[in-house]
């Protein structure tokens, strides 16, 4: 119960004692506060949350102007119209449809009030109103009947006029709602609470507009086609308060308004002092909006099955909250990965946050939709809708402004599928219009088109081909935690840093963890600092010691040993001096040398045993050289004759090999016996294939070249297609036609084929003179009318009939043969058209084969087949055939010329491939055989062949390889050399051995040893003479060689000390080959700095650490120098970063086989492949909607109903009462309505439509209780608005307020509560939300920047725009510094008025391509503005036509309370309020000052597309904040701020440095060539990785370049990614270069050469904007969709009865008797159970007594008697034991078989028309059949449409009876349920 129910209170007559006691104490009432909303309250049940909510509602207190019309003089929202009789005005208005205009009081007899002249004070003059008309003496008509005397001034009344037209005007476009009435007759009643209170209520209300053409016209006064209706507020007062009853109100077309004045007059007859005027009539703002939300939430009349607080969407929201047990996607995953491409079913563009709102959607969630200014809510809104369609649901889509349900139906309609939808908003419920509507949507034809079958799937691989790509550059190493990308990037800077990458220096670095790298890093930095600092290391005194720590002692007991280790070597080196200066050596150098002075000991001993006088011959010295070949030679010798043995012919020591030789040089050694075999035959064939093509080369002329195998082929090609030319003339062969056009000449030939076809195909059809007779209607009029019944009444179809059959051969040929004869004849005559409008191009094309339509199209098509041949060899072909005369004759050259290639082919690549290298040596450019010169070919074939046949001559065998030839003859060639150098040396040989020497037969093994002693000791001999005991000077060697041992030793004890050896010091193997200074020196270095022991062996430890952590190969790099320290740390990342990068390829090839090309490529196929898809979505939603379409059906129902509406032609039903009776078959054909909050209240009944779906747009600013009555109706919802936007206002209601003034809408009502909004109230309610972040309004960042940072917390992404101020985009700022602001009095600021109405007009002049809006903070600042441009449009006419453009976005003056929605390209902010007249600023701005404020600020800031301009008088700097408090008022100072001072820049540089190494690498690239460039380009969300300024004009961006970076990779789909993104920012004006990190790495120079081509480019492109953006124009709007649909044959929607013929007949099985003498009793069990069975599944179900009819038939019997009634009894239940069939109450049917209806009007048998013989089962599928075909219907149209299925008459009896004793059953089993006046399925029978 309700807090009023249980107080016993009336809160009618309570509301009405309140207003009445607020009138009567006079004083204008204060802003009442808003009441606290109370839903969120746990101690209130639902009902009593729903009572609180519709008191909300309940207004029936004097404030409402339907019970009391304000008459004050300071009210500005009514006009009393005087001396006026309403009928008159009625007949006129409404009758007749004219237009009224009105009249000032100026007449002589009319002297002003006060009062009048009062409020005229602040209206300029040039407002008064527009002259009347005179008539041709000057006369003035003010006394015509069509204009409307009132008692105002002339600037009154053209004041009140303008501020009604523009309120109304305003109220529309915000809340669809018209207000605006003209009232006639009112009731005058008193107050029973204040009889001194006289009250004024109209009684009958008509919807009317203002209009006028323009500034300087008169308002004209129309009706608006709506319904008229009565005051409900009134009925409602006097029933409940005074228990008065008024008469119904019937408008109707004969509507009587005195009879029903009158009526009204009589019923409050009763009532004392209260009077009936009928002739008052007021024009003003009356709404009753709210009481009909009041009734519609009343309980009592929704249904009791469930009831209105037993929905779920009502219990969630009024008691129990959402949850959800499903966990929804998060926001920020990649979407592809979850939503299919067949699952994407939009028809608008969807960025990834409305994508995944569509899908959470489409999954049955109820969901908020956070949209934030321009995020694309109403984009989100039309793929919500259409999906819904698509997937068979209705849809409810409530929103209070219009203008949120017309862009979405735009967006639909656009798309193609707008014709589900049903514009129902109170401003569009015209019921005409709304039939009209109806009419043609069900006339729809069905849509054209298929889905392509494969594009899904094509989408799916296109989108993983790009995220493919997107993820494996952005792929993080398993280990090293860098991607691919960030590796290129550093690749990159080091490249540029000329940094040398080392050849693998380092083990396995693709193990490293970052940490590991970095310690790696850290040392290599240490090891270069240490490096720097002692020197290299092969330059380091201890260099070569291993030692890994020594201390202070050691290295004093080293000092000593090194010390006794350097005199030892010194007495050694004495020792050994003396020796070798006996035998005549030098000292020794090292100790190694000691080894040779003991060799030459030995070696003295042992010399050789020749004369003295050989031995001392002076040969050996003079003639060493000499002597050392000839022992050489002659060893040689003797080996070669061995090898030679059987292998050569005796005749081969004479040949002249050395020319075969270098011939077979270039051979490859593996080259066959066989290939020389080849070689020889090619060596035949090759010449004769050159004279071929010599002569086929001369028969084509000059143009031919041969000298390759290529040209040839190409010279082949070319005769062939010569000798294949169509026999035409030579200029044919030579038109420059066939250059460019011959696409278009093929056309013609198509063109003539296609007509020689109709032609052949119409010959025998129709007349000849049919081709030239005009049949353009003929068709459409029998296509349309030819298969009525009524077309002989039509004449135009007696034309059509008339004229076809005139040209008709046979006449008699049907309605379709005659249509299809038209369609081809029509084809055929555009087909001649064509032809003859190209006649000269098929003149020029053809020749003499050309005859227009009389051609023949063989020849012109052989001539297209033969151009096309030559396709990609240019016009050569053609003018060689046009001059060869014997085409015959070439073609048979080019197939002499074919074989002969063919030959030859084969054997010439063989050998090609068999020469190898000499092929490559001889043609080194040449790669293939295709392209050799064949001359020179032969010529080196040719010296082969002769160089093999001297080597046969030359062999005693016949080699298989070349390999096994070349041996043999290179000893050969070697023998015959040696031997005569053998020869020459005779005299040399005697001198040398003497008695040794015989020539090249000598002991050559002893003269060999003796020459190698000479020639090892050529000083011995005389030194070997002087020394008479050879022993002893190796006796001394020998005793030397101990001391020296023990001294090594000791050295090798040291060298173990220091962990060395001689390699490690010396790198020698041993000390003994170290120079002995040296290692007197070594030992003197490591006494002198024995200090530097200790930091050589740190080094060695560090460096050691380095080599284990796998950089060996680095650090030997360092300590040799090649790497110098400081180079060391970049060579180590380039390293590094190389060997990952090779790893990351080597995981992921196709990062190495990436190329930009390809992927731009499938870029584009992505791009194509999502357009179609969404093109695809909608054909689809298309589809959906039509196969809802009702077709057929009778009248019966709801579709009865709206068919006999449609038929009317007047006096059609009011919309509520057609949606009470029709609702379902309106759904049907329209599954989406769209409608407000109130005309939901207002047109659909409670309970009697549902729907699946509830959208709600600006649901901030929809109170809940406004929305109860949608909620109520709907299974699911979708809550779309913002809560950072404006909630609730009761500006509007203050248009209806009769104590509401101007000034009341312009102060504190902006207080809200907690939950003050259904969006508020939803999301309390835990119901998810989701938030839209790609805000696209704005072309320029700085209109969107303040409300992103302040209020969204810089949350969306924002599109950089790539102008500036300077461009004229973004937001500015304009100081009115003469502005006055006029406390107390106007409240207004006539001086900023004046300047936006100024710039107003210079938009309007300059700039009308782009739309307009002004927004204000005040309504009278607004009104201010108002009447300022007034006066300069009637002064300037020349603007008055961009008024009346842009009609999506007309011109609007708004004040901020009803600007929310709204976008338009320029706004301008009139702020208002200033210094007053003292030069004081109150530091109060209206709603601004109050709580919430900062929302409407929001709201008013974040409007505009292109540019905003802000006028003020005050600046920023002028705002306390210390008196003026709020949000609001911090917010607001911030922006003036920012609009006054905020330096813009280019485009807002973000600030933020680049994105990674990649792009500071390319920006470094493009600056050092000279371009600026900008990173990191935006504000919020939405970054341009690099953009390059235009130097020579400021103000705008040349180009945007876009890397595959990590804002590329972070997109959540491909869709974002690799499309939306760059149309976006495309659509803002940029032009985007994208640049693939891959490319540049690879090809960096390339790339650069392309970004500066794009940016000059850019320049030009550019330009051209600018230039053509100075030429004035509106854009065009985009072009829309159109769905194709199939030619509409019969009108869907049209009533008509079902022939019988239409219907199921009911067939009676006729059987065939079976073979067998037996009676039908006596017949056999099973033999029944056939014919049973084959009965029953013909008739089933069917009655057993009917089976017993159809036997008794079978065996010819007249009657039946009981023995065959019970033998059919027993195959009947053998038929049910065996499953065969099934039996219940008499009835028997097939198990699992469908029933049907079957009509009974052609039956024989006569029991099948009794009632008891209607199987139940089928009545039921038929009374189902009859709802649902109707959407519902009355249990009198069930029987009767029942009765009609079965054939039968709708007549009282039995059958009647049995229908509806059925029916009665389904309802009780709630199966058939109550929906209104009809019965419709139960949920649950539907699930069924």
């Amino acid at each position: 119960m309700s807090e009023a129910e249980s107080k016993k209170i009336d809160p009618v007559a309570d509301g009405l004692s309140d207003g009445a006691a607020e009138l009567a104490a006079a004083p204008a009432p204060e802003a009442a506060q808003e009441k606290i909303s109370e839903f969120l309250d746990r101690n209130l049940s639902a009902h009593d949350k729903l009572e609180r909510a519709r008191m909300e509602l309940l207004d029936l207190s004097a404030r409402n102007r339907l019970l009391n019309i304000p008459r004050s003089a300071k009210s500005t929202r009514i006009i009393d119209v005087i001396d006026e009789r309403s009928s008159d005005i009625f007949r006129m208005l409404v009758t007749e449809n004219r237009a009224l205009t009105f009249l000032p009081g100026h007449s002589a007899a009319f002297v002003a009030t006060a009062a009048q002249l009062a409020e005229d004070a602040g209206v300029p003059e040039e407002l008064a109103q527009p002259d009347e008309e005179v008539d041709e003496n000057g006369v003035m008509l003010r006394h015509n009947d069509t204009k409307l005397q009132t008692k105002l001034t002339s600037k009154g009344l053209q004041k009140r006029l303008l501020d009604l037209y523009n309120d109304a005007r305003t109220l529309e476009e915000e809340q669809g709602v018209n207000i605006l009435y003209l009232t006639l007759g009112t009731l005058k009643w008193i107050d029973p609470a204040n009889a001194r209170n006289i009250r004024y209520a109209p009684l009958i209300l008509i919807p009317v507009s203002l209009q006028r053409g323009n500034a300087a016209e008169q308002f004209k006064l129309r009706w608006r086609q709506e319904e008229l209706s009565a005051n409900l507020s009134l009925e409602a007062f006097l029933q409940r308060v005074h228990g008065i009853t008024l008469p119904t109100f019937e408008a109707g077309d004969d509507f009587n308004p005195t009879a029903y004045i009158n009526e009204v007059a009589q019923a409050i007859a009763s009532k004392e002092n209260w009077q009936v005027l009928v002739n008052d009539v007021v024009m003003g703002f009356f709404s009753f909006a709210k009481f009909l939300m009041y009734r519609d939430l009343d309980p009592s009349v929704w249904p009791v099955q469930q009831g209105l607080l037993g929905q779920p969407l009502m219990r969630g929201l009024l008691s129990d909250g959402f949850s959800s047990d499903t966990p929804m996607i998060p926001d920020d995953t990649p979407i592809d990965a979850v939503i299919s491409p067949a699952e994407l079913l939009h028809i608008v563009d969807c960025d990834s946050s409305q994508a995944l709102a569509v899908h959470d959607v489409r999954s049955g969630r109820n969901l908020v939709i956070q949209g934030p200014p321009g995020t694309g809510k109403s984009q989100t809104i039309a793929n919500i809708i259409a999906s819904a369609v698509a997937d068979g649901k209705s849809v409810l889509f409530v929103a209070e402004k219009m203008a949120a349900l017309d862009v979405v139906k735009r967006r639909l309609d656009h798309a193609g599928v707008g014709d589900a939808c049903l514009e129902l908003h109170s401003n569009k419920a015209n019921k005409r219009v709304l039939l009209e509507e109806l009419r043609r949507t069900a006339d729809l034809g069905a849509p054209r088109g298929e889905l392509p079958a494969t594009l899904n799937a094509r989408l799916q691989l296109a989108r993983d081909t790009l995220n493919g790509h997107a993820d494996r550059m952005h792929a993080e190493h398993p280990v090293a935690r860098l991607t691919p990308y960030q590796v290129i990037g550093h690749i990159t800077e080091l490249q540029r840093q000329r940094v040398a990458p080392l050849n693998n220096p380092f083990d396995q670095p693709d193990t490293w963890t970052p940490d590991e790298r970095a310690q790696r890093y850290q040392l290599v930095s240490e090891l270069a600092q240490r490096l720097a600092e002692m020197g290299l290391p092969s330059q380091h005194p201890w260099r070569g010691v291993r030692m890994t720590n020594i201390s202070p002692t050691e290295m004093e007991r080293l000092a000593q040993r090194i010390t006794r280790a350097s005199g030892g070597l010194s007495e050694l080196a004495a020792s050994q001096t003396t020796l070798a200066a006996a035998l005549d050596m030098g000292p020794p150098d090292s100790c190694d040398d000691f080894a040779r002075i003991a060799d030459m000991a030995h070696r003295v001993a042992n010399a050789p045993r020749l004369s003295r006088q050989a031995l001392s011959s002076p040969v050996w010295t003079t003639q060493r050289e000499d002597m050392t070949n000839l022992v050489e030679q002659g060893a040689q010798y003797a080996q070669l004759v061995t090898f030679l043995e059987g292998k050569a012919t005796p005749d081969a020591w004479h040949l002249d090999l050395k020319p075969v030789r270098q011939a077979l040089r270039p051979l490859p050694a593996g080259m066959s016996d066989a290939a020389f075999g080849r070689l020889a035959r090619l060596a035949v064939q090759l010449p004769t294939l050159l004279q071929d093509t010599e002569r086929l080369r001369a028969h084509l002329g000059a143009a031919a070249r041969t000298d390759t195998l290529s040209e040839i082929g190409k010279a082949l090609i070319l005769g062939q297609r010569i000798a294949c030319a169509p026999d035409v003339s030579a200029e044919v062969l030579s038109a420059s036609v066939w250059d460019h056009g011959i696409e278009q000449a093929a056309d013609l030939a198509e063109a003539v084929a296609t007509l020689h076809e109709a032609r052949t195909y119409l010959a025998d059809k129709v007349l000849d003179e049919a081709w030239d007779t005009d049949l353009t209607g003929v068709r459409q009029a029998l296509a349309i009318h030819g298969s009525s019944m009524l077309r002989f009444l039509r004449d135009d179809w007696r034309r059509a009939n008339g004229l076809i059959k005139s040209v008709l051969r046979n006449p008699d040929i049907e309605l379709v043969g005659q249509i299809d004869i038209l369609d081809r004849l029509s084809a055929g005559q555009k087909t001649m058209r064509f032809l003859r409008e190209n006649d000269q191009l098929g003149r020029t094309a053809f020749g003499g084969d050309w005859r227009a339509e009389r051609s023949s199209p063989v020849p012109l098509r052989a001539l297209v087949a033969w151009i096309r041949t030559l396709r990609g060899m240019g016009p050569e072909p053609r003018l060689i055939a046009a001059g060869v005369t014997d085409r015959p004759a070439l073609g048979v050259r080019v197939d002499h010329v074919q074989r002969s290639l063919d030959n030859t082919l084969t054997l010439l690549r063989d050998c090609w491939n068999d020469c190898g290298a000499a092929i490559r040596h001889m043609f080194p450019d040449i790669l293939t055989v295709e392209h050799a010169n064949l001359a020179e070919v032969g010529t080196f074939v040719a010296a082969l062949d002769a160089a093999l046949g001297t080597v046969r001559s030359a062999l005693a065998f016949r080699p298989a390889h070349l390999s096994d030839l070349l041996p043999v003859l290179d000893a050969l060639i070697t023998a015959q050399r040696i031997a005569a150098s053998i020869d020459e040396a005779r005299v040399l040989g005697e001198q040398a051995f003497g008695s040794h020497w015989q020539g090249a037969a000598s002991d050559w093994s002893f003269l060999i040893g003796a020459a190698q002693w000479i020639n090892a000791n050529p000083a011995l001999p005389a030194m070997v003479a002087r020394h008479d005991d050879r022993s002893l000077p190796l006796q001394r060697a020998l005793a030397l060689e101990q001391s020296f041992i023990a001294w090594n030793n000791e050295l090798e004890g040291l060298f173990e000390t220091l962990c060395a050896d001689a390699q490690s010091l010396f790198g020698t193997d041993s000390a003994a080959q170290v120079p002995i200074a040296d290692l007197l020196v070594r030992f003197a270095d490591w006494i002198t700095y024995a200090e530097q022991l200790s930091r050589w062996v740190t080094w060695r430890e560090r460096s050691g650490m380095a080599r284990l952590m796998g950089m060996a190969r680095f650090v030997d790099e360092m300590e040799s120098g090649r790497l110098s320290t400081g180079a060391a740390p970049a060579s180590f990342n380039m390293s590094y970063f190389e060997a990952l990068y090779a790893s990351q390829v080597r995981a992921e090839p196709a990062l190495a086989s990436f190329d930009g090309q390809v992927h731009d490529s499938e870029v584009q196929q992505f791009v194509e492949l999502d357009r179609q898809r969404i093109s695809a979505a909608g054909l689809q939603v298309a589809r959906a909607h039509f196969q809802r379409i009702p077709q057929g059906g009778s009248a019966i129902g709801p579709l009865g109903v709206l068919r006999g509406e449609l038929a009317r032609r007047r006096g059609h039903m009011p919309i509520r009462q057609l949606m009470l009776k029709a609702a379902p078959a309106i759904q049907a054909i329209k599954p989406v309505l769209m409608m407000s909050p109130l005309s939901v209240a207002q047109f659909l009944p409670p309970g009697l439509l549902t729907f699946d779906l509830l959208v709600m747009d600006e649901a901030s600013q929809i109170q809940p209780v406004d929305a109860l009555g949608a909620i109520a109706r709907c299974r699911q919802v979708v809550v779309v608005g913002d809560e950072r936007q404006l909630p609730p206002t009761r500006f509007f209601a203050k248009l209806t307020d009769g104590n509401a003034s101007d000034e009341d809408t312009d102060g504190g009502e902006a207080q809200v509560s907690d939950i003050e909004s259904i969006l508020g109230l939803f999301t309390a309610r835990g119901l998810p939300q989701r938030m839209l972040r790609w805000h696209y309004r704005s072309r320029h960042q700085s209109l969107i920047a303040v409300s992103n940072s302040q209020f969204y917390e810089n949350k969306l992404f924002i599109v950089p725009s790539p102008y500036t101020q300077e461009a004229g985009m973004g937001l500015s700022f304009t100081h009115v510094a003469d502005g006055v602001f006029d406390t107390g009095n106007s409240g207004t600021n006539v001086q900023e008025a004046k300047a936006v109405a100024e710039a107003i007009m210079r938009h309007a002049v300059q700039s009308a391509q782009h739309s307009l809006g002004v927004a204000t903070f005040s309504v009278a600042q607004r009104k201010a503005i108002e009447d300022q441009l007034e006066v300069l449009r009637r002064a300037d006419q020349r603007a008055e036509s961009f008024f009346q453009s842009h009609p999506s976005e007309p011109f609007f003056i708004k004040n901020l309370e009803n600007v929310q929605g709204d976008e338009r390209d320029v706004i301008l902010i009139s702020v208002g309020y200033g210094r007053n007249a003292d030069g004081t600023v109150n530091m109060r701005f209206g709603p601004l000052s109050a709580d919430g404020g900062e929302r409407r600020l929001n709201v008013l800031i974040s409007r505009a597309k292109r540019r905003c301009e802000v006028f003020a008088s005050i600046t920023d700097e002028d705002i306390d904040l210390e008196r003026g408090k709020g949000k609001g008022v911090q917010a607001f100072k911030l922006f003036l701020r920012y609009a006054r001072t905020g330096q813009l820049g280019m485009a807002l540089r973000s600030g933020r440095d680049y994105d990674s190494l990649f792009e500071v690498e390319v920006a470094n690239a493009l600056q050092e060539r000279g371009f600026e460039v900008h990173p990191q380009v935006g504000i919020a969300g939405f970054f341009i990785d690099l953009a390059i300024p235009d130097p020579d004009r400021p103000g705008r961006y040349l180009l945007g370049i876009e890397c595959d970076g990590a804002a590329y990779h972070s997109s959540s789909s491909a869709r974002d990614r690799d499309r939306l993104r760059q149309a976006v920012l495309e659509d803002h004006g940029w032009i985007i270069h994208r640049i693939w990190s891959t490319d540049w790495f690879q090809r960096p120079q390339e790339q650069l050469q392309r970004t500066i081509a794009a940016i000059n480019q850019a320049r030009k492109t550019l330009d051209l904007r600018a230039e053509e953006s100075k030429k004035l124009h509106q854009p065009p709007p985009p072009p829309g969709v159109r769905i194709e649909r199939e030619i509409l044959t019969e009108v869907a929607i049209t009533p008509a009865e079902e022939a019988p013929q239409r219907r199921n007949r009911y067939v009676e099985a006729v059987l065939v008797k079976p073979a067998g003498d037996y009676e039908l009793h006596d017949a056999p069990v099973d033999v029944l159970v056939d014919l049973v069975e084959q009965i029953v599944y013909i008739e089933g179900p069917v009655h057993l007594d009917e089976i017993v009819v159809r036997l008794r038939n079978t065996w010819g019997l007249q009657r039946v008697g009981p023995r065959m009634a019970a033998a059919t009894e027993r195959a009947v239940d053998a038929a049910v034991a065996q499953g065969l069939v099934a039996r219940l109450n008499g009835f028997v049917w097939k198990p699992g078989s469908p029933v049907t209806p079957r009509d009974r009007t052609f039956v024989d048998s006569e029991g099948l028309r009794r009632a008891d013989m209607l199987p139940p089962k089928e009545i039921e599928v038929a009374i189902i059949q009859v709802v649902e075909r109707h959407f519902g219907a009355s249990q009198e149209e069930i029987v009767k449409g029942v009765l009609k299925m079965f054939g039968f008459k709708p007549i009282q009896g039995p059958l009647r009876d049995a229908v509806q004793m059925r029916l009665n059953l389904m309802v009780r089993e709630m199966v058939l349920v109550a929906s209104g006046p009809v019965l419709v399925l139960s949920d649950h029978a539907r699930s069924l």
